[in-house]
């Protein structure tokens, strides 16, 4: 199934309770899902499962519009969003974790070397960017910051782990289907849907 979607983010009854003009562009770099989330702070929020900013760089100086942002969640679905004028992407269907993330832009494919631990991109790909990743969300070349340990963990240049159970990691990134048993942990095997179970 391909879901093409772009949402604009929808005004509130009373747009007077923002401290900040609400809509598809307002506040690029921030965590999106600190308030767009169930029970957040702004009761008409919409709730969003992926959203997040993409930059022309790592450091977050400007943002990346008409970039394309890739889901595809463990069923096979896949989810495509483009960013607005300031980079901002968002979206509120249902995703299948663990999931796949990639940004697209004139023929440059970046992808995220494992599973996200959240739908809120800009929690960890900030100015000070946590958990391995390399700062901003961009698409340009970079050099990886992980390394596989020869099995199914990926250890980031802090330090910080990431299982990419139940599959097997590939140099400097967590494999997100299997061709046979030998790309998935030890107990799972490879189904008929490429999927370790």
């Amino acid at each position: 199934m391909l879901a093409w979607l772009l949402i604009a983010c929808g005004g509130a009854g009373n747009e007077s309770e923002y401290p900040f003009e609400p809509g598809p562009d307002m506040l690029p770099g921030d965590n999106c899902r600190s308030c767009h989330k169930a029970d957040g702070p702004y009761e008409d929020a919409p709730e969003w499962t992926v959203a997040g900013t993409v930059f022309t760089d790592a450091s977050g100086s400007a943002g990346a519009p008409g970039v394309t942002v890739r889901v595809i969640d463990d069923e096979g679905t896949i989810i495509e969003m483009v960013t607005s004028s300031s980079g901002n992407f968002f979206t509120a269907a249902p995703v299948v974790e663990p999931y796949l993330m990639e940004l697209e832009k004139d023929g440059v494919i970046v992808g995220m070397p494992t599973s996200p631990p959240s739908g809120g991109c800009n929690a960890c790909h900030a100015s000070g960017p946590i958990g391995g990743a390399p700062g901003a969300l961009y698409v340009g070349s970079f050099a990886s910051t992980m390394t596989c340990d020869g099995a199914s963990t990926l250890t980031s240049n802090d330090g910080t782990t990431y299982p990419c159970d139940p599959y097997v990691c590939d140099t400097d990134t967590c494999l997100f289907a299997c061709e046979g048993d030998e790309d998935c942990v030890d107990g799972t095997s490879c189904d008929a849907e490429s999927h370790c179970r």
